[in-house]
């Protein structure tokens, strides 16, 4: 999708090699729809993680840090 974008922005190009600098803007905008699924994604698992976590209760990882904490 990015280097489709690059292409289309710029139509009169004398080859159709991407520079370095074209490629890390096909990288930016293939980057943008991904990051706008993905993020909101990894929120809500991480939400269930937690609340699975709180539901089993604490856990010698949560236990242990929280003694660092004190400690």
């Amino acid at each position: 999708m990015g280097k489709k974008l690059v292409y289309a922005m710029t139509p009169n190009r004398p080859s159709s090699v991407l520079s370095y600098g074209e490629l890390a803007a096909a990288g930016f905008f293939s980057a943008i729809p991904t990051t706008l699924v993905a993020a909101p994604v990894e929120r809500v698992k991480v939400l269930l993680q937690v609340r699975r976590r709180r539901r089993s209760g604490s856990t010698s990882s949560s236990s242990s840090a929280s003694s660092a904490q004190v400690g």
